[in-house]
């Protein structure tokens, strides 16, 4: 079972009073398991893919989604990166 599996098996367990903070930390839990380095936003869009076919169970599960959502939709953003003159002041 991969880890996304996981969560969203877990955020089933959860009340309706408490899916939206579950969805939260799943959420988090979710971005903190990423490997060293990944993009985020492209993550969030294979998470979403490979749900896509799975029925949303209850309130958490679907606002789990619409966070992976939100990161899909985010634009991938290099860092920006400071010119020597300025980090020198």
């Amino acid at each position: 079972m991969t880890e996304l599996s996981q969560i969203e098996a877990a955020l089933d367990e959860i009340s309706e009073d408490q899916a939206a903070q579950a969805a939260r930390l799943g959420f988090l839990q979710w971005v903190m398991g990423l490997p060293t380095g990944a993009s985020t936003h492209c993550a969030a869009r294979a998470a979403l893919q490979a749900r896509e076919n799975q029925p949303v169970s209850n309130t958490a599960v679907e606002q789990f989604r619409a966070y992976l959502d939100q990161a899909a939709r985010l634009p991938a953003v290099a860092p920006k990166r400071r010119s020597r003159a300025r980090v020198l002041q």
